[in-house]
């Protein structure tokens, strides 16, 4: 398969789990209406964002809430679905291990009780802001780059804060052991720094890899102490924006990925070069 229709997933997310999964749904039915094989949501679509608000909407992966309806939405509207929960693990030695989790779940023929899990992304980078209780106080990091097929397309896996870290995200791209063609980026990042940043980082990391970045953000509330930024958005190879929501409400932006776009940037500006 030569191109593939990806969805960005722009959601209001509000203390209300229940309503939050139930216009997820919908909203991911709308973008597998639309044509899209590929849909990703926000990073933490279940529950409001915020350290204070985390423990209330922990789900053990696959069992409930978010990661269940994503299973369940991948096997009845044939796409690939990755998502942000918060995910609760247990050790031999501790309880109550938080993750930011990003799951990928695949259309799956055979039996109901085939999983259709692929495989999950723990965030590797977790946001520090002076002045305000950050991610890195409730969470563990993850430690794995993550990459996965969808429909003959390498996707590799990132999340917000990871766009600040060119280095690590330099293994997805052409100068990386197995360079993805599109990169997911599911977030919830601040809009106290999304107007001077957001833009910036989700195209550079697009020309950094020489792929295409879709960046799923969480709407802008005014109501929240610490608003998100939204201005979801897909950027191609060549750092140009080609879906972009604005910044409130529920949206989706949806566009073609290309196999033929990504070897032509790498072809006309051949990074790999300075390798040889």
């Amino acid at each position: 398969m030569s191109s593939m229709r990806v969805a960005a997933v722009q959601m209001r997310v509000s203390d209300d789990s229940e309503d939050n999964i139930e216009r997820a749904g919908e909203l991911m039915a709308r973008a597998a209406n639309e044509g899209a094989e590929l849909i990703a949501l926000p990073e933490c679509f279940v529950g409001r964002y915020g350290v204070s608000h985390v423990y209330a909407h922990g789900e053990v992966e696959g069992n409930s809430g978010g990661s269940a309806l994503m299973a369940k939405q991948a096997r009845e509207l044939g796409a690939f679905i990755i998502g942000g929960i918060i995910e609760k693990t247990r050790t031999i030695t501790e309880s109550n291990i938080l993750y930011k989790s990003m799951p990928a779940y695949g259309p799956v023929d055979g039996p109901a009780t085939l999983t259709n899990h692929i495989v999950s992304y723990r965030k590797v980078h977790l946001s520090r802001t002076d002045g305000i209780p950050s991610e890195s106080d409730a969470f563990y990091p993850g430690t794995a780059h993550v990459k996965f097929q969808a429909n003959n397309f390498n996707v590799g896996m990132a999340s917000s804060f990871d766009l600040r870290f060119p280095q690590w995200l330099s293994h997805y791209g052409p100068r990386g052991f197995d360079p993805c063609d599109l990169l997911l980026v599911p977030s919830a990042f601040l809009n106290s720094t999304g107007p001077d940043h957001w833009d910036t980082l989700v195209k550079r990391t697009a020309l950094d890899s020489q792929c295409y970045v879709a960046a799923p953000n969480i709407a802008f509330d005014s109501t929240e102490a610490h608003p998100l930024h939204g201005n979801t958005m897909v950027v191609d190879p060549y750092g140009k924006v080609i879906a972009q929501c604005g910044r409130e409400g529920d949206d989706l932006a949806i566009a073609d990925v290309c196999h033929d776009r990504v070897k032509q940037v790498r072809e006309e500006i051949p990074l790999t070069a300075w390798l040889e």
